[in-house]
């Protein structure tokens, strides 16, 4: 049997090993510009000069108490801002943290919600999101832009200068709008140029934290074919011990290791008076006292935050689900946190002797934690030779690669891959109920920088339209996830951002809309608004528009609790009478629903 997983964030319903580095002797050095902003700052505060930048105020005029902080890893991306609490309630008075002007507005029902931008005079740019409202002007405005293009979802540009905003002055209310899991105010400092993200903690003062990072587990990590740890070509996890700073390993057993190898840690942050785990700003890998790997947290580009699926261990991250920071650069890593590596952060272990590992991991405010732990080398070790490691086609990062077969197209751009894989797919039977043969591309735990290409012919129509056709990514426990794809020449093609399991389905079944307050002769008289709930069973709510005796009308869109909103507008439509709505709602496929009545307001 088949279970339809929704995994798209928009639903609505109605009643591998590292290549070998021999010869690699390569030390990565961060830019000159990569400090230039805190190095400019740290120079005219030297000198005594006053900075905007040492001026930010706090965004809240509560208790800077943070449930995320800049860095922090999330999935498929580093965090770019500082997440502040609001103690589980909206409506708390945003403030501009700095005078300047609002450069963009936006309103989506996923990601920042509703998010405000100013830009400063002195180079940098600030973000205030997940909203629940802006002041009474910008609201108007917002509103007449939602109406003139017609959609709830707007990314606005004013004219410079046009909403202009003083330090310490409202500009909007706190709220949970976009893909927030709770009432919280997500805050950023930006670069001006380039839109480039900074570490706000280094702006801003009075939020407190005195707590050294938490370190759970290191890893350890065979980067060749050849290297072993304990007499073994496989990874291993221990955990830490310890705690106040100093940490080691548990067990009595000396590690032995032999060939070139990488190292990995799982570790947290916390802030005072906060239970929520955050990230560290640094972290250092030393063997025998050398330094041979740093990874500094200060800025970085949306560009590359993708690089998290490098920086991790992905495959635990999604298999296991724990987070897993890796002190080693695969070939195809481009991310800029990196300092002072030397060999990629990778070490041949080829003398007889013991080794000395030392790691050290600092937060935002300095506290800093080590763990430390001795291991043997063992030149001598050997492995029995695996034919398992020659399976499949060698794909090399930098290079295109394209697979054909009878009904299936493959292609892997070049540098999707962070490093060179031995590549395996094969074709077996599908499941009755899927349109096609099963498609397993190589595994999921093999992470892909850019998206591929994926073409399949379906082998039966079963008589249903080809429009209504849908590529489904099969899940281990057989569930079905959309990805999406249009028919071109016989074949449906989609962009698929993850390898693993593929197939053609169908979705025929229409969005489903419910509402307990609206039905044909409601009489809505005496509240502010109705709302609706919209779920799709596959593919996803594509879109949604109501009108309102003939003329379009402003639905808010909540994805996360699959809600539309409209609150009456007696500006748009007169009180005390009657009127006609209609509702349509149509998923990915083009299933739609529409749901028609008149009602008393």
């Amino acid at each position: 049997m088949i279970i339809i997983i929704i995994t798209t964030t928009i639903l609505f319903l109605t009643p591998s090993p590292v290549s070998d580095p021999a010869a690699v002797n390569v030390t990565i050095s961060a830019p000159q510009t990569e400090e230039k902003s805190f190095t400019k700052q740290r120079e005219k505060e030297e000198m005594g000069e006053s900075t905007e930048e040492k001026h930010f105020t706090a965004p809240l005029k509560i208790p800077m108490l943070l449930s995320g902080n800049f860095g922090e890893i999330r999935s498929g991306h580093f965090h770019s801002g500082i997440d502040i609490r609001t103690r589980g309630v909206t409506g708390h008075k945003v403030v501009a943290a700095a005078s300047g002007y609002i450069y963009r507005i936006s309103v989506s029902p996923v990601g920042f919600g509703k998010a405000l931008y100013i830009r400063h005079p002195f180079g940098y740019s600030t973000v205030y999101a997940h909203l629940e409202s802006f002041t009474a002007e910008v609201e108007s405005y917002v509103r007449s832009q939602q109406y003139r293009q017609q959609s709830y979802s707007v990314n606005l540009f004013p004219p410079a200068g046009r909403f202009r905003v003083e330090k310490g002055k409202k500009i909007a209310l706190s709220g949970n709008t976009g893909s927030s899991m709770g009432p919280h105010l997500h805050f950023e400092v930006r670069e001006s140029e380039g839109e480039i993200p900074v570490d706000p903690l280094g702006y801003l003062e009075g939020i407190k934290d005195d707590i050294a990072p938490i370190i759970e587990r290191i890893a350890i990590y065979p980067a060749t074919s050849t290297a072993t740890v304990n007499g073994r070509n496989e990874s291993v996890v221990i955990p830490a011990a310890g705690g106040s700073g100093e940490y080691t390993i548990t067990g009595d057993t000396t590690l032995v290791v032999s060939g070139t190898i990488g190292f990995g840690i799982g570790l947290y942050d916390l802030l005072n008076d906060s239970p929520n785990r955050c990230g560290v700003k640094s972290i250092e890998l030393y063997i025998d006292d050398n330094l041979r790997y740093r990874f500094l947290m200060e800025r970085f580009s949306f560009a590359e935050t993708r690089y998290v699926n490098s920086h991790t261990d992905f495959k635990r991250r999604v298999r296991d689900n724990i987070t897993i920071q890796q002190l080693f650069v695969a070939p195809n890593d481009r991310l800029s946190l990196y300092r002072d590596v030397t060999e990629r952060g990778l070490y041949t272990f080829n003398s007889d002797r013991r080794h000395n590992i030392r790691i050290v991991a600092k937060d935002s405010h300095g506290n800093s934690s080590v763990v430390n732990f001795d291991l043997r080398a063992c030149p001598d070790s050997e492995i029995p030779f695996n034919k398992q490691e020659l399976r499949g086609e060698l794909l090399h990062y930098d290079i295109s690669h394209d697979f054909t077969c009878n009904g299936f197209q493959f292609t892997i751009p070049n540098n999707a891959l962070y490093d060179s894989v031995r590549f395996f797919w094969q074709r077996v039977p599908g499941d009755k109920e899927l349109l096609s043969d099963l498609f397993r591309i190589h595994n999921r735990y093999t992470p892909l920088h850019r998206p591929a290409r994926l073409a399949i012919r379906p082998d039966t129509t079963r008589g249903i339209d080809p429009e209504k056709m849908v590529i489904v990514a099969v899940n281990e426990d057989n569930s079905l996830s959309y990805a999406g794809g249009s028919m071109e020449g016989g074949y449906l093609v989609a962009s698929i951002q993850a390898l693993g399991d593929y197939s053609v389905y169908f979705d025929t079944i229409p969005p489903v809309v419910t509402s307990d307050q609206f039905y044909d002769g409601a009489d809505l008289r005496g509240r502010q608004e109705m709302s609706f709930t919209i779920r799709d069973e596959l593919s996803g709510i594509g879109s949604y528009n109501g009108y309102i005796n003939g003329e379009w009308a402003l639905f808010a869109y909540d994805a996360k609790n699959n809600r539309l909103t409209y609150r009456f507008d007696r500006e748009r439509i007169e009180r005390g009478s009657a009127h006609f709505l209609a509702l349509i709602v149509e998923d990915n496929s083009g299933n739609r629903t529409t749901v028609e009545g008149t009602f008393l307001w």
